[in-house]
C-alpha cells in the first residue's frame, strides 16, 4: 500500500504512514524480513524527500537486518539505498563501493541480471553523470536499456532512458533525438500511472529548451517543476533549481542571481556537497558579470574549485579554472591566464565538451597573437631609437682647453 501511494499517487504523506505502520507491526512480531523491507522503503522515501541522513539510517538498518538473516538479496538492496544517499551527498567513493558490493551479492544469489541489478546500475550511471563522465554514464544507461524490457520492467527502463537523455543533452545530441526519447519516457510513465514521471519529463524538456535558446519556454517548464516538487521531492527540486540558477545557461541574465541564492539555501539544508559548491560557482559568475567584482568572484571560484577537485568533478573544475584564467587575462597577467586555460582544456576533453575545448583554443590563439603583436611592437620601437648625432659631447671645447686650465664647477650652496 505504501509503495502504491508513493509511486502511483505521489502521495508521500500516506506512503510514510503506511511504511511506518509496517515497520511497527513487523518489529512487534519479530519479523526481521518485513522490518528490513519497511526500513528500505522508508530509506527510499527519505531520499526522495531530500532527508539523506534519515535515508542513510533507514538503509543501514535494512542492510543490518538482512545480514543477520543471511538474506543476500535484501543485503544488496540495503546497500543500494545507502549508495543513493552517499552519492547525493557527494561521497562517491562510498557510493561506488556500496554499488559494487551489492552487485556481487546479487551474483551470489543468482540475480545478476534482475530488476535490482538494473536499479544499482542506474545508480552507477548517475555517479558518472554527477562527475560529468558523460561517456561512461551513457554506456551504462544504454546497457540497461538493451537488457531491460519496457514491458516487463518499465520503471528501470524509463529511468535508464531518462538518464541517457540527460547525458545526450550535454553531449549535443540533436533535438529530434532528444524529443523522441522524451516521448518514449512519457509513454512508459503514463502507462504505469507514475505521476512523478510528468514532472521528470517537464524537467528534461526544460533542460532541452534552455540548450536550444528557448529561455521563456524553459523557464515556464522549470518553474512548474519547482512548484510541483516543493516540500515533497528533494531530488527534482535540486535538479530544477540547479538549472534555473546557472547564469551561463541563461545568458547571464541578472534575474538568475535570485535563483542562485534560492538554490544555495535549498542545498545547504539538504547537505548536497556537489550542489553547494555549484551554487558558489554560480554566485561567482554573478559577481563577475553583474557586479564587476572580480575579487569576490575569484574567492568563490577558488572555494568551488577546491571542492570540485577533491570530488573529481571534471566539467565544473574546468569551468572554474577557465573563469580564473579569464580574470587573470583581464588583470593583465597573460602568463597566468594561459597556464589556467591550458589546465582547463583536458578537463573539458575528459567530459566530452568539444565546443568548450574549441573556445579555449580560440582564447589561447588570441592571447598568443596579442603577445606576438606586443613583442613585434617592442622590437619596432627599439629599432626606431636613433643614436645621438651631435659632434660635441659633454666635454665640449676640451680640445681647445689649456692643460693647466680648470673646469669651473657651479657653486650650489
Amino acid at each position: 500500500m505504501g509503495s502504491y501511494y508513493q509511486f502511483h499517487d505521489d502521495d508521500r504523506v500516506n506512503a510514510l504512514k503506511s511504511f511506518g505502520d509496517a515497520l511497527r507491526l513487523s518489529s512487534a512480531s519479530g519479523d526481521t524480513k518485513r522490518q528490513s523491507d519497511a526500513s528500505d522503503c522508508l530509506a527510499n522515501l527519505d531520499w526522495q524527500n531530500g532527508d539523506y541522513a534519515a535515508g542513510q539510517n533507514h538503509a543501514f538498518e535494512s542492510h543490518r537486518l538482512a545480514t543477520i538473516r543471511g538474506d543476500l538479496y535484501r543485503e544488496a538492496r540495503g546497500l543500494r539505498s545507502q549508495a543513493m544517499c552517499w552519492n547525493t551527498l557527494g561521497n562517491y567513493k562510498e557510493g561506488i563501493s556500496a554499488c559494487a558490493r551489492a552487485r556481487e551479492l546479487l551474483a551470489l544469489c543468482g540475480l545478476a541480471d534482475g530488476e535490482m541489478d538494473s536499479a544499482i546500475m542506474n545508480s552507477q550511471s548517475e555517479v558518472h553523470r554527477a562527475k560529468t563522465e558523460y561517456a561512461e554514464a551513457r554506456k551504462i544507461s544504454d546497457q540497461i536499456i538493451q537488457k531491460v524490457s519496457s514491458d516487463k520492467d518499465p520503471l528501470d527502463h524509463a529511468i535508464a532512458l531518462f538518464n541517457l537523455t540527460e547525458v545526450d543533452i550535454r553531449l549535443g545530441a540533436s533535438r529530434e533525438q532528444v524529443e523522441g526519447n522524451i516521448a518514449r519516457i512519457k509513454a512508459i510513465f503514463a502507462g504505469m500511472g507514475f505521476k512523478r514521471g510528468e514532472t521528470l519529463c517537464a524537467l528534461i524538456s526544460g533542460d532541452l529548451e534552455m540548450r536550444e535558446g528557448n529561455l521563456a519556454t524553459a523557464g515556464t517548464l522549470l518553474r512548474r517543476c519547482v512548484q510541483a516538487s516543493q516540500g515533497k521531492d528533494g531530488e527534482i527540486m535540486t535538479l530544477a533549481l540547479g538549472l534555473l540558477a546557472d547564469p551561463e545557461r541563461w545568458r547571464f541574465s541578472p534575474a538568475v542571481e535570485n535563483w542562485s541564492v534560492i538554490f544555495l539555501v535549498h542545498v545547504l539544508k539538504s547537505g548536497e556537497q556537489l550542489e553547494i559548491h555549484r551554487a558558489f560557482q554560480f554566485l561567482g559568475e554573478s559577481f563577475l558579470h553583474h557586479h564587476r567584482d572580480s575579487a569576490t568572484a575569484t574567492s568563490l571560484f577558488a572555494v568551488a574549485l577546491e571542492k570540485f577537485t577533491q570530488m573529481d568533478i571534471h566539467q565544473n573544475r574546468a569551468e572554474c579554472t577557465l573563469r580564473l584564467g579569464d580574470i587573470a587575462r583581464d588583470e593583465g597577467d597573460a602568463v597566468r591566464a594561459v597556464k589556467l586555460w591550458r589546465a582547463a582544456r583536458p578537463l573539458f576533453e575528459r567530459c566530452s565538451q568539444v565546443k568548450e575545448v574549441a573556445k579555449i583554443d580560440n582564447r589561447l590563439m588570441g592571447i598568443e597573437r596579442e603577445m606576438q603583436e606586443r613583442h613585434e611592437k617592442s622590437l619596432s620601437n627599439l629599432f626606431a631609437i636613433k643614436a645621438p648625432t651631435d659632434s660635441v659631447g659633454p666635454d665640449e671645447g676640451s680640445e681647445h682647453r689649456r692643460p693647466d686650465e680648470q673646469v669651473q664647477v657651479p657653486v650650489l650652496f
